[in-house]
């Protein structure tokens, strides 16, 4: 090899241990990957964790089938997530418990009480009624959007 490239006997040495280390380095993120469920989730339940590791006082609703145990096992049936829901990690404004509120990003526990104010005289038709709410305009409403859905 050196002699064909004109390379060094040290260059040579040189590039076969990098391209090693790149193979051991592919192998390994390859196995590590193989032992995380991250790759069975959905977009929208990434998300949704990667933005609870940020703040830990929000809870994490998790499906079915992930391995972690549920957030609050003592929940009530009112305060966990429907099975929509869990299917397209949205948060229906009409259905959702205070607590499931409080899991959108930008919705503390007094927002999340108007929000239940709000509906309970006048139901949620469409994700843009939330801009109804004292406290939530354009902008906020905007970073709340992938979390949120209305009938």
């Amino acid at each position: 090899m050196q002699t064909a490239t004109g390379a060094t006997k040290g260059e040579v040495i040189v590039v076969l241990l990098l391209l090693i280390g790149a193979t051991v380095g592919n192998v390994l993120q390859r196995l590590e990957s193989d032992r995380h469920p991250a790759n069975t989730m959905t977009p929208a339940q990434i998300r949704e964790v990667m933005e609870a590791s940020v703040d830990r006082r929000r809870p994490v609703e998790t499906s079915d089938h992930d391995a972690l145990p549920p957030a609050a096992p003592t929940a009530t049936p009112s305060q966990r997530a429907t099975s929509s829901e869990r299917r397209t990690g949205m948060v229906n404004l009409n259905t959702a418990s205070k607590t499931r509120l409080m899991s959108i990003p930008g919705v503390g526990e007094a927002t999340a009480d108007r929000i239940l104010q709000y509906r309970s005289h006048s139901p949620f038709t469409r994700p843009e009624d939330l801009q109804n709410i004292k406290g939530i305009g354009e902008k906020r409403f905007e970073r709340m959007r992938p979390f949120i859905t209305a009938p």
